[in-house]
């Protein structure tokens, strides 16, 4: 009987290719619903309408506006490599001598919001 299964087993696996025995999925499911990411990053946005995100990012001298929250929640992406969704730029200005710079917001699967920037 243990031969047999054996013999199975053996032939189950010499079916399939070693590669996809080890085969990952490439896509990571999404742990949150876009329209998830979209109320956390509301809530978080519409108190800054008005206001100066100086705190998400120090170098920011633009008020926030609710245009600016409608754009980041209808932009809304995830990012497989980041496992997070991202929304486009809120704010832009300049973060160095000659440098600018673009804030965002992301939103990870616990519905956490954090501010990221990019720049060039």
């Amino acid at each position: 009987m243990k031969k047999l299964v054996f013999a199975i087993l053996v032939s189950l696996f010499a079916t399939t290719s070693f590669a996809q025995q080890l085969e990952l999925p490439l896509q990571p499911k999404q742990c949150i619903s876009v329209q998830e990411a979209a109320v956390a990053l509301n809530n978080y946005l519409t108190p800054l309408i008005g206001t100066v995100p100086s705190d998400d990012f120090e170098w920011a001298d633009q008020e926030v506006t609710q245009e600016d929250v409608s754009r980041a929640l209808r932009s809304l992406k995830w990012n497989q490599k980041a496992f997070n969704y991202q929304s486009t730029a809120v704010t832009e200005g300049y973060c160095a001598a000659g440098a600018s710079c673009w804030g965002y917001y992301e939103v990870d699967c616990t519905g956490n919001v954090t501010a990221n920037y990019d720049g060039e």
